[in-house]
């Protein structure tokens, strides 16, 4: 099982590529590039995940659709928690139960009570 604490202590020791690597990924907009107290965190724990994921034998699809449900998994939740609860899941697993897109934005919503269950 993968812990945060491990996560956190890659990105420490990997800071100075991660801070590179995101400046100049050219997918990433501008302005999320200047918001690093937020954006840097969510990078380096979606780094991490693919890292972890791809180890694990996940492919180039698994670990962008993964990658993604990070993203979303991360609004309103600590996105350590998020990617090292997905990698754990797909360690035991092989897979993990979401899939990006608009259902697993309304479940989000639900659980973090910004929408009544049911709609």
């Amino acid at each position: 099982m993968y812990t945060v604490e491990e996560a956190k202590a890659w990105a420490e020791e990997n800071k100075d590529s991660l801070a590179k690597g995101l400046q100049v990924c050219e997918t990433i907009p501008q302005y999320a590039k200047q918001m690093l107290d937020t954006f840097q965190p969510l990078w380096n724990a979606g780094e991490w995940l693919d890292k972890v994921l791809r180890e694990d034998g996940a492919s180039d699809e698994e670990c962008s659709a993964i990658g993604f449900s990070h993203g979303q998994r991360s609004c309103g939740r600590d996105t350590w928690e998020a990617a090292v609860s997905l990698a754990n899941e797909h360690a035991e697993t092989g897979t993990t139960k979401d899939r990006p897109g608009e259902e697993l934005a309304r479940q989000i919503c639900v659980e973090l009570g910004i929408i009544p269950s049911g709609t």
